[in-house]
């Protein structure tokens, strides 16, 4: 009933990862860097960060096995737009936690959520930013940059409507969770949630990774598709 796949394997409460070691992974020196509407977030080392579920903030989204699976579709799909996914624990079912790839935050995305953080925050919103974590050098420079990361994320948005008809999967576009590389491309920073609709459709979602000509994509996506189906 469990799945194996080549980079990860799932037990009783977890998605293991095959590729990175958990007994590698320092928890003790983990530090808070956000707290926002429904996770807080951790670096764990320069490249692993802990994305931890909390309910403070009116955050109702039941996090489960198969958002772990769904981000792992993203990264057959469209790898270049998320980062990997390495570990998913489910012990405690209402704060489930996540480990996925570090990945380096740009002076846009950080002016955008500075200015969100301290908005929430002023509105006595239980959130949290790290100041050195989301430094940038020039205070002044904040409000043109957010302006420009919400302009890029609005075309991002338009290119990318089609996704979910097309692969019957897309990567979540909203302002605060998207990235910037050094090569302008976008990467959203959230684990995928598969129970929204505008996020994923199972049979759209099937039909593409059964057309794929990539027979070991193909093959580890439909592994992948299936144990959803049984889960959810």
């Amino acid at each position: 009933m469990f799945i194996e796949c080549e980079e990860f394997y799932e037990t009783e409460n977890a998605f293991l990862s095959k590729v990175v070691s958990l007994e590698n992974i320092n928890f003790s020196n983990k530090k808070l860097v956000v707290k926002a509407h429904e996770k807080e977030i951790y670096t764990l080392s320069n490249s692993l960060i802990e994305a931890v579920i909390h309910r403070d903030n009116s955050g109702e989204y039941p996090f489960s096995k198969v958002d772990f699976l769904s981000h792992k579709l993203q990264e057959i799909v469209f790898p270049e737009y998320v980062p990997k996914i390495y570990f998913g624990f489910f012990n405690n079912k209402s704060k489930p936690s996540f480990i996925l790839e570090r990945i380096a935050l740009d002076n846009c995305h950080k002016a955008y959520n500075i200015k969100r953080q301290r908005h929430h925050i002023k509105n006595k919103k239980d959130y949290y930013f790290d100041e050195i974590f989301f430094k940038i050098e020039k205070e002044n420079t904040i409000d043109a940059l957010a302006e420009e990361h919400f302009t890029k994320v609005n075309k991002i948005q338009k290119d990318c409507e089609y996704f979910i008809d097309e692969y019957g999967i897309a990567f979540d576009h909203s302002h605060v969770n998207i990235a910037w590389k050094k090569n302008g491309e976008p990467i959203s920073l959230e684990v995928h949630k598969c129970r929204r609709d505008y996020l994923f459709n199972y049979r759209k979602c099937f039909k593409y990774i059964d057309s794929m000509d990539n027979s070991k994509s193909r093959e580890e996506g439909l592994r992948i598709l299936k144990r959803i189906k049984q889960l959810i």
